[in-house]
Order: C-alpha cells, then sequence, then structure tokens
C-alpha cells in the first residue's frame, strides 16, 4: 500500500472515530436532557393533579373532577393524560402535542427512560371506581434532540 493510500485511509478512520464518538455523545446528552424533561413534567404534573384532587371532598364526584382534568392535558408536550375505567376501557384522554417535526421513531425509543406511569385511584358517591394515569411522552423532547443533529449535521456538511 503506497504511503498516500495510508495517509488517506488513516484520514478517514479518525473522521469515523470522531463521528462515532460524536454520535454515541450526542445519545447519551440526549438521554439525559429528555430523562430530565420528562421526570419535572411527570413530578409537577403529578402534584398538580394530587393537590386538585385533595381539594375535593368525599361527596364530590371526583371521577367528573379527574374527566375536567384530564382534558387540561391536552396539548401537553411531555404529559399523557387518561381516565380508566375499573373494567380498562379508556373514559377520556388527553390529546398530545405532535411536532412539526417529528423526530424519528427509532430515536423516540432510543432516547426514552420509560418513567413509571403514576396513578391516582378514584370514586365517585355511587361507589363506581377509575383510575387516572399520567404518563410521560418521549416525543417532543426526542424532536428537540433531532433538531439539534441535524442543525449540527448541516453544520458540518457546509
Amino acid at each position: 500500500m503506497s504511503l498516500r493510500l495510508r495517509l488517506i485511509v488513516s484520514i478517514m478512520a479518525v473522521m469515523l472515530a470522531a463521528i462515532a464518538l460524536s454520535a454515541g455523545s450526542v445519545v447519551l446528552n440526549g438521554r439525559r436532557q429528555v430523562h430530565t424533561e420528562l421526570n419535572s413534567a411527570l413530578t409537577v404534573s403529578q402534584a398538580s393533579v394530587a393537590s386538585s384532587l385533595a381539594l375535593v371532598s368525599e361527596s364530590i364526584n371526583q371521577l367528573q373532577i379527574a374527566d375536567k382534568r384530564v382534558r387540561t392535558f391536552n396539548d401537553s408536550r411531555s404529559i399523557d393524560a387518561a381516565l380508566i375505567a375499573a373494567d380498562g376501557h379508556i373514559l377520556e384522554r388527553s390529546i398530545p402535542y405532535v411536532p412539526k417535526a417529528p423526530a424519528p421513531t427509532w430515536l423516540v425509543h432510543l432516547l426514552d427512560p420509560a418513567l413509571a406511569p403514576v396513578s391516582f385511584p378514584l370514586r365517585d358517591p355511587s361507589n363506581r371506581s377509575a383510575t387516572m394515569v399520567l404518563r410521560a411522552v418521549a416525543l417532543n423532547e426526542s424532536s428537540e434532540v433531532w433538531a439539534n443533529i441535524t442543525n449540527d449535521g448541516l453544520f458540518v456538511l457546509l
């Protein structure tokens, strides 16, 4: 192999290694960013719902309050709320925010911290039961990371 070819191969190997390290760094930082954002959103939402349900007296229909409360999560960027009947069917579900340029599904799965959902058991005066469930949704935060990746990629290419 000529010296020129060895030099070209060496430079390509260094460039590929740099790209691999950069990609690993982006994924690790992205996972940390998504985890921090979603954990914070879930904690704040949990406290908000818990305090609003604590203000409701036993005689008031908690299911009606929870039904309205679920709708307050419409267009939420990080939280999906649902009111689930005792038999498992969904009584009400929030409508999630969908970013204009969503991240690819593989990236959303890669960055999703899979936080445990938060549940609030509920009863109404007639003793019907249901559960309000809050789940962290990684699509919006992953889309922000994706935007950063594409912007950085364009910068490097140009």
